[in-house]
């Protein structure tokens, strides 16, 4: 139980990092809480005023995010082999310029895991908009962090 609930927490660190400018889907690092990982997160600009979110999106929005992260993950991986490197360069979909340079294999494969991700998403009853509005609260509001991660946790142990 301890191993799931630390993959739980691992898996909701790694996807609440925000990067609220634009509209897309980005791929960061997060060294803070596990090293050298990448992250890809729809980013949008957060309305100011705190929004109330049904049990209905903050299941779709934990089914997301649990679809997202193996894909994230192998992603990840594929790059560093791609770059031979353990260290992933800051990557945004939403800014071509974030990953024009680097080696056509490497490129494909960012966009294919954006449009992936997106698709995920959307397949999940979100909107882009929608699932960064909850990422941004969750950064905001303890009891909504609270009710995802049992939501979470509910979703991988059934």
């Amino acid at each position: 139980m301890l191993l799931l609930m630390y993959r739980l927490l691992k898996t909701l660190l790694l996807t609440m990092t925000l990067l609220a400018i634009g509209n897309g889907i980005d791929i960061v690092i997060n060294k803070r809480w596990f090293g050298h990982r990448f992250n890809l997160i729809p980013i949008a600009n957060a309305q100011e005023n705190a929004q109330a979110y049904d049990q209905e999106k903050i299941e779709s929005y934990a089914k997301a995010i649990l679809e997202i992260e193996p894909l994230r993950q192998e992603t990840y991986q594929e790059i560093q082999e791609i770059l031979d490197t353990e260290t992933v360069p800051d990557i945004s979909c939403d800014r071509e310029e974030s990953f024009q340079d680097l080696p056509s294999k490497a490129r494909s494969r960012i966009v294919d895991y954006c449009n992936q991700s997106r698709e995920i998403v959307e397949n999940h009853g979100l909107s882009v908009s929608e699932f960064n509005e909850l990422t941004q609260q969750l950064q905001e509001d303890s009891k909504l962090k609270q009710q995802v991660e049992e939501q979470l946790l509910k979703q991988q142990s059934d």
